[in-house]
């Protein structure tokens, strides 16, 4: 710790600032590119998933969870439908 800040109290003289001064804009900077990280991450779900909001995320993913459960129980039944048409039982339901 003693070390990191001899660096700081170097910086900061070179830069005629003071420690504090150092260390809030170093926060500040740090913190900026957190957010704008933060941001991007943002950016690449809502383009992903075609949304604007997190309502509208939750909405969708509510859909799709609804059409994939469909989509199972439809794929149930065709494949019974199809194992029957093979074996010339046509007792399959749709």
């Amino acid at each position: 710790m003693q070390i990191e800040m001899q660096y700081v109290d170097n910086v900061a003289e070179k830069l005629n600032l003071s420690r504090d001064e150092i260390l809030r804009e170093s926060l500040k900077f740090y913190l900026e590119k957190i957010i704008r990280e933060i941001k991007t991450d943002i950016f690449k779900i809502r383009t992903k998933y075609g949304v604007l909001s997190i309502e509208d995320l939750k909405r969708n993913t509510k859909k799709v969870k609804l059409k994939k459960k469909i989509r199972g129980r439809n794929s149930k039944n065709l494949i019974t439908w199809n194992s029957k048409r093979r074996t010339g039982k046509r007792t399959g339901t749709v």
